[in-house]
């Protein structure tokens, strides 16, 4: 005393905010703490759900492993089963051009086409002649030239019956759909309904370039044996006409690549029991009917010898190997 009131308000008016502050300070602190408490028990609960649906996840991806496992063996399975049944056929190009199935499965791949695009093209290269078990092999040994309007509508039905075969067991859809199509062309001029462009399958365009390519070869397309680079160059000729114009720019690259390997390395055509551990496969092998055995490159060994020479014993087919000397 004395005091100055207004002074004195002010103080008591500072004192009551402190006050007010460290109530609200002291709220805030409580609050963070119990809200810190209940996000790290979100946390532990959301870890124990993270690791259950991760255990989930593995779980059905397991089980998609098995499915595909069993899926790819059942397609195996047939495929081994139909590829025997064509062999005891007369006139077959995978019979005749066991690589076949090998090049249209890589053109798919340097195509840029889906891991399962490939696949069913593959399997269709595989299985495009199982109509042909329907026909009078001297439909199948005469050039396509020299055939009727009728005789070549029979003949190129083997399409649709194989398709039809095919369509009936599961999961043989797609792989169906590609052979039906196969004899179609880009222009409308193919077999059997005349589709063009975008109605015709890619797998079935692929399937078209590479049967042919070999069908050339064969004498069976017009009663001419081209070389390869004669079928090639029909191939390109025809490019945006008959077949997908990219597609052959490709195949032909890997035609030359194939040629460009077999020049430079010095390669021998030997039989199961002349096969020794060491040795370098320079062609992918196949068991005759387009089923893949060995890719090329494979270092074979002893014990791989063994197991070919068991598979030839138990199917009774002899095979022949392209090795590097």
């Amino acid at each position: 005393k004395p005091w100055d009131e207004f002074d004195l308000k002010l103080k008591i008016k500072s004192l009551l905010k402190i006050s007010h502050l460290e109530k609200e300070k002291e709220r805030l602190l409580l609050l963070t703490h119990s809200q810190n408490k209940k996000l790290r028990d979100w946390n532990k609960e959301l870890e124990v759900k993270v690791a259950d649906r991760v255990s989930e996840l593995k779980q059905t991806e397991g089980m998609l492993d098995e499915a595909y496992k069993e899926l790819s063996s059942s397609y195996e399975s047939v495929i081994k089963l139909l590829s025997h049944a064509m062999s005891t056929k007369e006139y077959m190009l995978t019979k005749d051009y066991p690589e076949l199935p090998i090049l249209v499965q890589q053109l798919a791949t340097k195509a840029g086409f889906s891991e399962y695009i490939v696949r069913q093209t593959y399997f269709s290269a595989m299985l495009f002649e199982l109509g042909k078990l329907a026909m009078p092999e001297q439909l199948l040994a005469t050039p396509q030239s020299q055939l009727t309007p009728e005789e070549l509508d029979k003949l190129l039905a083997y399409t649709t019956i194989g398709a039809s075969v095919l369509a009936d067991i599961p999961n043989f859809n797609e792989t169906a759909q590609i052979i039906e199509k196969h004899c179609e062309y880009i222009d409308g001029s193919g077999a059997p309904n005349q589709l063009a462009l975008e109605e015709i399958p890619v797998g079935s365009k692929v399937l078209a370039i590479v049967k042919d390519y070999f069908l050339l070869q064969s004498g069976r397309f017009d009663g001419k044996r081209y070389c390869n680079k004669k079928a090639v160059d029909y191939l390109l000729a025809e490019a945006g006409n008959k077949y997908d114009e990219k597609l052959v720019n490709i195949f032909a690259d890997i035609v030359s690549e194939v040629e460009q390997s077999d020049s430079q390395n010095k390669e021998r055509k030997l039989s199961t029991k002349a096969l020794r551990s060491g040795m370098v496969l320079s062609r992918d092998c196949s068991n005759g009917q387009g089923l893949l055995l060995l890719n090329k490159g494979k270092l074979l060994t002893n014990e791989s010898i063994k197991k070919l020479i068991a598979f030839e014993k138990v199917y009774d087919v002899p095979l022949t190997y392209h090795v590097f000397s």
